[in-house]
């Protein structure tokens, strides 16, 4: 029994997938450098709408008209919305708020 299985595409060109196993000791893993831990960014945390009302001079019902008119940056994710300050910051210095 060979250890590739092969599939055809849509342009018919062939897909080879091979199922041999990678193990643990196939990969190598180095400890990351200095220079390369102060390149990482830090994570900048999501605002909800009650976190943005903190810190931006706006009624609930105006930031929803934002959202829903896309005039203000945001995120949905099923029924919340989310806000990046670094996005919220730009678009008030653009004068949109």
């Amino acid at each position: 029994m060979s250890d590739r299985i092969d599939f055809r595409d849509e342009s018919a060109r062939d897909v080879r997938i091979s199922t041999d196993m990678v193990t643990p000791d196939d990969i190598a893993v180095t400890p990351a450098t200095e220079s390369e831990k102060q390149m990482t960014l830090p994570i900048e945390p999501w605002w909800t709408v009650d976190e943005l009302l903190e810190h931006v001079p706006l009624s609930v019902s105006w930031v929803y008209k934002l959202v829903e008119s896309h005039r203000i940056p945001h995120v949905r994710r099923g029924r919340r919305i989310y806000f990046r300050r670094s996005e919220i910051d730009a678009w008030l210095e653009a004068g949109r708020g």
